[in-house]
């Protein structure tokens, strides 16, 4: 019989909750002089859109409410949090976000939207609609989480698809952590379980090529031990059970295993099922200023909780990590390098072995000048950004990076200049497309820039000069150009001015492809701590062989924050 998570989890709410009752009724207990106070923020937005020569690439009109206040209640905190938007004559669908968070020395509850980061193989940053609670005393703890969990596919393909939210499967998810100790001294022990509901939605409506019925079981431990002050070691595993499609053809027959098919109660099993491993193991010896570490990372081929992000997969880490601060700050060190090897399982038609370093220094030999650089062929993070390539927003993961900035200071701190260079170089792989080989993505920018600020005037002014190359497949787009920029600060520093322009030329594969003029004018209003009123307006033009637009886009922004307030009874 499979056992009702649902109801296990709800005896522990039910539980926790009778706790907090028993607990607030010993009044004496608590501060009777301040039995309520309040606390928060809310923020008020709208946004304004308009394009010439094109069709709108964003809503006309859009306003949005958050309100985030804070109820302290007899020593009980409960943080509110809520957010709703609307687009009128949208592409898009409003949402709306609702978070309550009460909480009681070592006991927290979350309701709404919640993300927990518990394990970086098993459950991190995803967002569930539900419940999430939290015990910590002493150096135990439990966590339990239910809710429906977000389709991050969905999101990342209405890049391709335009505005509109591509519809998915409703994915119910669950998970639990236990935990022991403090500080580097602990083991937590992870179980977390997605489900598609293959009933959900209309299905006629599915992009079926990317939108297929998931179930994910995953189990994970981090622990970490440090018999010595300076000496730590720490690692997280993981177990994942993934059946990529809940409709593919069933393994099991007549012929199969009682065990089996006990199994294929808790969970499905088909054709389209796997287990996969993932895990880290690192080893540090750090003294005041210098620190040696080793590590080993693995992530078999396919690699995929439900629970975490996009993240790299099918490969091997070896790593050798060195720290120094030298000169008194003089010279800073931190990096880390090593060897790495994919193809894992032999399936690959070749095998990628290199090394891979991730390092960053700064030499400050003057008080007046510092050169920072940084190196990386290899990520450990999990989130993909945003990239800009002739208009054209692409999703995209950084595989190699390289940047060097120096920067020089002078003149007395009422009139103080700065100039810095920067020159940076990135390798990215495209995620737009599934199932197909990604594309690379190779970005080199350049830049100078001047800044001059005048403290008794309370003025600042910025010039700079940048050039930008992207080459993306058969194309290669290059933006050569300048900015200027002030700031102004009025009345005491509550009233600020920043105006700011561009001017940039484009070439596509080397042939002229116009121009791109950017205005944009920010003010804002800020009274003491109290409240902030804030304007934006932007103007892009752009011209090119093949077409001319022009977008407009403001914003305005009130928020006002609501200091501590204790009411008499």
């Amino acid at each position: 019989m499979r056992p009702s998570y649902l109801k296990l989890l709800w005896m522990a709410l039910v539980l926790s909750l009778a706790y907090y009752q028993t607990t607030a009724q010993r009044l004496e207990q608590f501060d009777r002089s301040t039995p309520v106070a309040l606390s928060g923020s809310l923020s008020l937005g709208t946004s304004f859109y308009q394009a010439q020569g094109i069709d709108n690439r964003r809503s006309p009109f859009a306003y949005y409410i958050t309100a985030a206040p804070v109820i302290t209640l007899y020593g009980f905190d409960i943080p509110l949090s809520f957010t709703y938007r609307d687009q009128q004559g949208s592409l898009s669908t409003p949402f709306n976000r609702f978070t309550i968070n009460p909480s009681y020395k070592w006991a927290s509850l979350q309701l709404g939207n919640t993300s927990v980061q518990w394990h970086p193989y098993v459950l991190s940053g995803q967002i569930i609609k539900g419940a999430a609670l939290e015990l910590t005393p002493g150096i135990f703890r439990f966590a339990a989480t239910y809710g429906v969990l977000e389709n991050p596919l969905a999101q990342i393909d209405t890049l391709v698809e335009g505005a509109l939210l591509l519809p998915t499967y409703r994915r119910q998810a669950m998970a639990v952590k236990l935990g022991v100790g403090k500080g580097n001294n602990f083991v937590d022990l992870t179980a977390f379980r997605a489900k598609d509901d293959i009933s959900s939605g209309n299905s006629h409506a599915f992009r079926t090529d990317l939108i297929k019925p998931e179930e994910n079981l995953v189990l994970g431990i981090s622990a970490g031990i440090s018999p010595l002050k300076i000496f730590t070691i720490k690692a997280n595993v993981a177990a994942n059970a993934l059946t990529s499609n809940q409709k593919a053809l069933s393994i099991l027959d007549e012929n199969s295993s009682e065990s089996l098919l006990r199994l294929n109660e808790l969970f499905t099993l088909n054709i389209s099922s796997k287990l996969q491993f993932a895990g880290d193991l690192s080893a540090d010896l750090n003294f005041k200023n210098i620190g040696l570490g080793v590590g080993y990372k693995r992530v078999d081929p396919a690699y995929k909780s439900l629970g975490t992000y996009y993240f790299l997969e099918d490969y091997e880490n070896y790593t050798f990590k060195l720290r120094l601060n030298l000169w008194g700050n003089r010279l800073t060190f931190a990096g880390q390098g090593g060897i790495q090897q994919n193809n894992l399982n032999g399936l690959r038609k070749y095998t990628n072995n290199r090394k891979i370093a991730n390092l960053n220094v700064s030499v400050r030999p003057f008080r007046f000048f510092t050169v920072t650089g940084r190196y990386a062929n290899f990520q450990d993070d999990q989130s993909p950004g945003l990239l800009n390539i002739d208009d054209t927003i692409r999703l995209a993961k950084a595989t190699t990076s390289f940047g060097l900035i120096p920067r020089f200071q002078f003149g007395k701190a009422d009139y103080l200049s700065t100039v810095g260079f920067s020159i940076n170089y990135q390798e990215l792989n495209d995620l737009n497309v599934f199932g197909e080989i990604q594309q690379q993505i190779l970005n080199y920018n350049a830049g100078v820039n001047y800044s001059l600020s005048f403290k008794p005037a309370d003025l600042q002014v910025a010039v700079g000069l940048l050039g930008t190359q992207n080459e993306f497949a058969d194309r290669e787009s290059t933006r050569v150009g300048g900015t200027l920029s002030f700031k102004k600060r009025f009345f005491n520093h509550q009233f600020t001015v920043r105006p700011s322009a561009g001017y940039f030329q484009n070439r596509l594969n080397r042939d002229p492809d116009g121009t791109t003029l950017t205005i944009r004018v920010s003010l804002e209003y800020r009274k003491k701590r109290q409240y902030t009123l804030g304007l934006d307006a932007n103007i892009i033009e752009r011209s090119s062989p093949v077409r001319a637009y022009r977008e407009f886009r403001g914003t305005m922004k009130f928020s006002y924050y609501l200091p501590s307030q204790k009411p008499s009874k």
